[in-house]
């Protein structure tokens, strides 16, 4: 596996590959990259919750969360979720001291511009103190995974500090599969998932 780089990664063997003197578009679409399509009060397990995303590996907490505005959103006796942007988003995991187990989120990205260079991002977090710096990987068309594990020491509870990660890819299809998976126990959260042009 990868190591994290925000920087430009070589995705060989994939039907995306790196290119830097590529054209640049940002006509591209993720839907529901934010997670706010259905509004829901506290967490759901519901897949019609999540259109545009499929769910797969061990079941979990959540794994759609809303986080807590005073009014509604998750809470429990150790503190509240905090959503990265808008009010909703989803993680990845087994749960709280739940035996390390293997989940994914896929989406297909569309609208895709043949030879066009396009820069994903996406927003992640750990979820407290006890859980510790967790990995999240990033495959594309089922090409290698790029690891980006969080560097926060927040020890916040719930998912309090998101991080922005990124990186760089070059379409030769007009659509492209895109994963977030994990293997860890607790849970990590994502966010944001948006496509946008690179800063060269």
């Amino acid at each position: 596996m990868s190591t994290q780089s925000d920087l430009m990664i070589a995705l060989a063997a994939t039907s995306l590959v790196v290119a830097a003197n590529a054209g640049i578009s940002v006509g591209a679409t993720i839907k529901n990259g934010g997670f706010e399509a259905v509004q829901i009060a506290t967490q759901s397990a519901n897949p019609a919750d999540t259109p545009g995303w499929i769910r797969t590996g061990t079941p979990s907490e959540g794994p759609l969360w809303r986080s807590y505005d005073g009014t509604d959103g998750f809470l429990d006796c150790c503190g509240v979720a905090h959503a990265a942007e808008g009010r909703q988003f989803v993680t990845l995991g087994t749960g709280y001291r739940r035996a390390p187990a293997s989940s994914t989120w896929t989406t297909t990205i569309t609208d895709l511009n043949i030879g066009n260079q396009y820069r994903l991002e996406f927003l992640r977090a750990h979820e407290a103190g006890f859980s510790g710096p967790q990995t999240i990987t990033v495959s594309i068309d089922g090409g290698p995974g790029i690891n980006f594990t969080s560097l926060s020491a927040d020890t916040t509870p719930y998912w309090n500090t998101w991080e922005n990660k990124s990186l760089f890819f070059t379409a030769t299809g007009t659509t492209a599969s895109l994963s977030f998976s994990a293997t860890t126990s607790f849970d990590i959260g994502l966010d944001n998932v948006r496509i946008s042009a690179p800063v060269l």
